[in-house]
């Protein structure tokens, strides 16, 4: 049969009159409604309960194929799980497989189970994240060159700083002198050493702040230019330096305790370089910062050490215990009873004869010294019998005594020529007495004191 008019005809046989259009919401009540009367209905009612009369059994002739099924884009009105009733009438099409389609299963709840299970592995896969970067944090901090540097520079000053001497070999330079040679400082600063110093081997002593070289007239004439009158120096004896002489400060850049506290204070940030080395055939760690360089040992022994700065210094590290340490000092200290100090100045004004007999001659000397403004300063002389001037001739003997000079007025002191040649004299000829004085290094008070601070080390 032609069709021409509206689509779907309205009216046709087993077509409610008003029947909407695919996809347009139906008319009719929701299940569970009451019963109404409706026009577009044969009898005004339906047959039962949320169903309407069934149509003819065949559809007619111009009924349209199915419009696509739900899940097609179009809602699925009269699908279990919809809510609604089916379209009376209309060709419901063929069941489709999945949601929508008659006879096909529930939509299947949503399940938290992927959830959780991804949470689970989400958060361990977090977890093992964690870790690796912890890992890898706590490996380059233990791998931390710079850090295994001050690791091993704190082990070496506690080692230190315990110690009660240390023996440096090598070089020490004040301002314009460098020694070359061994150094041995006790934990108070005190120090004792062998040296070559400008050309000459000499002794040192450097104890509570007074300073003493034992040398020939060489080293006393070129380093410390000082030349005395007569032969008392002859390598043999101590002589006392001004301060000024030579100014490397022993207790505060080389003493055990002054060493650990710089040790201590080098940090990461003052570390410039560290790299593998050795000293004397043992494996270091050869670390540079600003102010000086450590060579340390694998277990936190320090090697060596080097100044960079001024005052300069280079020398390899040896701990001693305190017999080594002191033994030395002891006994240059002791034979600072004969030293002269170079720094002040001794001069005679006068010599003349006192009683002479056969057997002795007294001789009477007037001696003053410089610097003796502050402090009384001791002064040694030395007298010499001659058969002639100026020491020449014969030679009938000598004597030594000491005195203080306690401002700048000379003071007189004697000795006694016996013995020997002096009957020779005595019996003709006539004879000369010559003195000479040097200031003493250090008075008996001093060396007292001196001996007893090495006595507390």
């Amino acid at each position: 049969m032609e069709n021409n008019g509206p689509y779907p005809p309205a009216g046709e046989p087993g077509q409610p009159a008003n029947t909407p259009q695919p996809g347009w919401a139906p008319d009719w009540a929701s299940p569970g409604t009451p019963q109404r009367q409706g026009p577009a209905y044969p009898g005004g009612a339906y047959p039962g309960p949320g169903m309407p009369p069934a149509g003819p059994a065949t559809p007619p002739p111009f009924a349209q194929p199915g419009y696509p099924q739900p899940g097609y884009g179009q809602p699925g009105y009269g699908q279990p799980g919809y809510g609604q009733p089916p379209n009376p009438g209309w060709p419901q099409g063929t069941p489709q497989q999945g949601y929508g389609g008659p006879g096909a299963p529930s939509p299947l709840k949503r399940s938290n189970t992927g959830l959780i299970i991804g949470g689970i592995l989400g958060g361990g896969v977090l977890v093992v994240v964690i870790i690796v970067v912890v890992l890898i944090v706590i490996g380059s901090v233990a791998t931390d060159p710079k850090a295994d540097a001050v690791k091993k520079l704190s082990a070496a000053a506690t080692k230190l700083s315990s110690a009660p001497g240390m023996k440096y070999h090598g070089t020490v330079a004040s301002a314009s002198d460098t020694l070359d040679g061994d150094f041995k400082v006790t934990a108070g600063g005190r120090t004792s050493a062998t040296a070559n110093w400008g050309g000459s081997k000499v002794d040192l002593l450097s104890v509570d702040d007074k300073l003493f070289v034992k040398g020939d007239t060489t080293f006393w004439s070129s380093q410390a230019s000082y030349t005395p009158k007569w032969d008392y120096i002859d390598g043999n004896r101590w002589g006392r330096l001004a301060s000024y002489n030579f100014t490397f400060d022993f207790k505060q850049n080389l003493s055990p305790a002054s060493l650990a506290q710089k040790l201590r204070q080098v940090s990461k940030l003052s570390i410039t370089s560290q790299t593998k080395t050795s000293v004397g055939g043992t494996a270091a760690t050869k670390v540079v910062t600003y102010s000086a360089t450590y060579y340390v040992s694998n277990d936190g022994r320090l090697l060596r050490v080097e100044g960079n700065s001024y005052p300069r210094y280079a020398v390899d590290v040896t701990q001693l215990n305190s017999g080594d340490a002191t033994s030395d000092l002891r006994t240059g200290v002791t034979a600072l009873r004969d030293s002269f100090d170079s720094s002040r100045t001794a001069s005679i004004d006068k010599v003349r004869f006192g009683t002479c007999n056969t057997s002795s001659c007294t001789i009477f000397t007037k001696v003053w010294s410089t610097g003796v403004s502050t402090s009384p300063v001791p002064v040694n002389v030395f007298t010499t019998i001659s058969s002639q001037k100026a020491k020449a001739g014969t030679h009938y003997g000598d004597c030594s005594t000491t005195g203080t000079v306690t401002s700048y007025t000379a003071i007189e002191v004697s000795c006694t020529v016996s013995g020997g040649d002096w009957p020779k004299a005595h019996g003709g000829g006539g004879s000369w007495a010559h003195s000479d004085a040097y200031t003493a290094g250090a008075s008996s008070t001093e060396i007292q004191t001196m001996l007893d601070g090495i006595s507390r080390e």
